[in-house]
């Protein structure tokens, strides 16, 4: 009787220290707000970001990669569009030794995102000089 309840107590206080030791990632990023000085009038998914996104991130952003998220699902990647700026803008995604993003393909996909992100729309037909580029047709 009292090995069963050492055995009870040991095993309660294994699971109360590996529940103790999950750790909690709390996202921190800002959300991201549209800037109203921009002209966001054709800046959509399919024309600005699909192709990209496809081409640099699907790699490992893709359904049975290692990236977290499946940036094919629009809810997930809408979920982490603070982040990806951020590794956008910072250079950091792509990682090293995979291909890089294009300054056009960084400059429309920082477009995008700060066009609020929109998935309708048209081909992009106007870009903000601030992005270093006229006119995308991807």
């Amino acid at each position: 009787m009292l090995k069963s309840k050492f055995i009870i107590g040991v095993v309660l206080s294994a699971i109360c220290v590996v529940q103790s030791c999950k750790k909690e990632v709390f996202d921190t990023t800002v959300p991201i707000e549209v800037d109203p000085s921009l002209n966001c009038d054709n800046v959509n998914y399919e024309n600005s970001a699909k192709s990209i996104f496809e081409a640099k991130c699907n790699t490992c952003h893709g359904a049975t990669n290692q990236g977290p998220g499946d940036y094919n699902e629009v809810d997930i990647l809408k979920r982490d569009l603070a982040k990806i700026r951020g590794r956008v803008e910072s250079g950091t995604m792509p990682p090293v030794g995979s291909p890089q993003l294009t300054e056009v393909e960084t400059s429309a996909m920082l477009l995008w995102i700060d066009c609020g992100a929109s998935f309708e729309g048209t081909v992009i037909d106007t870009m903000d000089s601030r992005y270093n580029f006229k006119s995308v047709g991807l």
